[in-house]
């Protein structure tokens, strides 16, 4: 039995991806006593569908992939017996409000591949929901199994692996968007020396006829490098010296999704607005992807995103605190406008800058990664008022008084 991750509703894919090895061990451990044979299902706290087992029924994979879970609970309900109905209507309650439910139930046999009995048990942790069902046939397992205090214990094993996996399949659906978003926006103009990397390092789109060894390697300190940094590949006896530069392209400003790196001459030939646009779809696709659906709560944050007012000023905290996992400082500046003028400053701010509006105070609060205090008045400051050209860029504030006089007050 292999679990398949839903499909995003909105990105083609061929198959669903299949779980690793790693999420089968740890639903089939003795230490579980899950049968073999059980059916799996998992939906997010707001009810997409995540996964569900290859072995399960087929209104399993027809479940609808956002807000799926009262769907297929509703299904679920035309296969159980009218004798058990009540037991489990008791279990749909107890399924949204406690840790774990079970029950056990007579199966309507409209179809005879169907089981006589069905256990069902549900755990629900920080980020959803896990059923697990146990089907009884005459001489199988008893499907009272999912009753016993012990049914299901090593959950925070599977529950690591699940999010392992669920996280590098999020990663995997936002840069298929975003290369495929380049090669769209590209198609008329095309950027020849460009290479597109997974955040890890692994190649997804090489120039032609070139070989990741020819390649200027990446930082080990990736994450924390600048907006955009360059590096040399030395001449050799067949080849001049070569110039390139790289950046990262985030989701929603916050956590990088993949690299870019392309060769100077390559700029130069298209031009860096022409590039900087590519960019900027790139990263509005995936933001959009990101917020229609993820399988893991990694890039769950982009459902706070407001358009052009940015970030909801409520959920401050929490995109600084993304920001922060991978910069040594971070500080934040606000530019003070108005609700009409909104739109106008937005347009100014850098793509890997995150930003929220306070409507009260009539500001923007910018987050700028790796820049104190000091640097930001000092370099930040500077450039942010040049780039306005009219509002009032404010003194830049540390994240903790920024909170504390901001967020609380």
């Amino acid at each position: 039995m292999d679990l398949l991750a839903a499909c995003h509703p909105f990105v083609e894919r061929e198959k669903p991806r299949v779980s690793p090895p790693g999420i089968s061990d740890a639903l089939s451990t003795p230490a579980s006593e899950i049968p073999s044979d059980s059916w799996h299902i998992g939906f997010s706290r707001a009810g997409d569908l995540l996964y569900y087992s290859d072995n399960a029924p087929d209104f399993f994979r027809n479940v609808p992939t956002l807000k799926g879970l009262d769907t297929f609970i509703d299904e679920l309900g035309h296969w159980v017996n009218y004798k058990d109905f009540r037991n489990f209507e008791t279990f749909r309650t107890t399924l949204f409000s406690n840790a774990r439910a079970e029950t056990v139930v007579r199966v309507n046999r409209v179809e005879l591949t169907r089981p006589q009995m069905l256990g069902i048990a549900s755990r629900k942790h920080p980020d959803g929901y896990h059923l697990v069902f146990v089907p009884g046939h005459e001489g199988g397992v008893n499907p009272d199994i999912v009753l016993k205090p012990g049914f299901f214990q090593n959950e925070a094993a599977f529950l690591k692996e699940a999010k392992d996996w669920l996280e590098r399949v999020d990663e995997e659906t936002l840069a298929v968007t975003a290369i495929e978003t380049f090669k769209t926006e590209t198609a008329a103009s095309p950027i020849p020396t460009v290479a597109i990397r997974s955040i890890k390092g692994d190649p997804l789109k090489l120039p032609a006829n070139a070989e990741i060894q020819q390649l200027p390697q990446l930082s080990e300190a990736l994450l924390a490098s600048g907006r955009w940094w360059g590096s040399v590949i030395e001449d050799t006896a067949n080849r001049p010296r070569d110039y390139w530069i790289h950046t990262s392209v985030r989701c929603g400003r916050v956590l990088p999704v993949l690299t870019l790196s392309v060769n100077t001459g390559s700029i130069k030939k298209v031009g860096v607005s022409f590039f900087s646009s590519v960019l900027s779809q790139m990263s509005e696709k995936i933001l959009d992807c990101a917020k229609s659906y993820t399988g893991s709560s990694k890039y769950r944050y982009a459902r706070y995103w407001k358009g052009y007012e940015g970030y909801d000023f409520q959920k401050a905290e929490t995109i600084i605190e993304l920001v922060s996992r991978d910069s040594i400082v971070v500080s934040l500046i606000p530019v003070h406008t108005t609700t009409q003028d909104l739109l106008r400053v937005s347009r100014k701010i850098r793509l890997d800058e995150p930003y929220f509006w306070d409507e009260k105070r009539g500001q923007i609060w910018i987050v700028l990664r790796n820049t104190s205090v000091e640097n930001a008045e000092l370099m930040a400051r500077p450039s942010l008022t040049a780039r306005m050209d009219g509002p009032l860029v404010g003194a830049p504030q540390t994240v903790e008084t920024f909170i504390l006089k901001y967020c609380h007050s």
